[in-house]
């Protein structure tokens, strides 16, 4: 994963990334868990899924930083628990959380209640389509592999 990380650019934050994911698989190698462990029940299912879940944006934070030093002068300047600065950027990333999510619970809902072959199915399909080319920003900046 170190190399992987290295592979990526030759910076620091692709580093820590690679060895943060090196050290993962090792911790799960050490205590056993590999790739079979399963949940024993719908708790741990969700508390495994969360810390797998912050781990991920953590770690592709550490990524997508442009160094280092910004990262942390950035978590530095972060808005404290409890302060109105915290509260609001905690309603705009609830707010943005549930917006995107909402697809997939939707989704994942018509599939559990409706045959696969439903009016709403199609409908689900053709506007989530129409809604990626909407959104869709040639402005973007390049795929990271691009600049390879």
């Amino acid at each position: 994963m170190f190399i992987s990380g290295l592979w990526h650019g030759a910076g620091w934050t692709y580093v820590v990334w690679g060895l943060a994911y090196g050290v993962l698989i090792i911790i799960y190698q050490f205590i056993g868990m590999g790739g079979a462990w399963k949940p024993r029940n719908k708790v741990t299912q969700i508390l495994a899924w969360m810390v797998m879940f912050t781990f991920i944006v953590i770690t592709m934070t550490v990524f997508r930083a442009p160094t280092l030093d910004w990262l942390f002068t950035v978590l530095r300047g972060s808005p404290r628990i409890g302060s109105m600065d915290f509260q609001v950027v905690a309603v705009i990333t609830l707010s943005m959380t549930a917006f995107y999510a909402a697809p997939l619970v939707i989704k994942m809902l018509m599939d559990r209640h409706l045959p696969i072959n439903s009016f709403w199915h199609d409908l689900y399909y053709v506007t989530a389509t129409v809604a990626m080319l909407a959104y869709l920003n040639s402005s973007a900046p390049d795929f990271i592999y691009f600049k390879f």
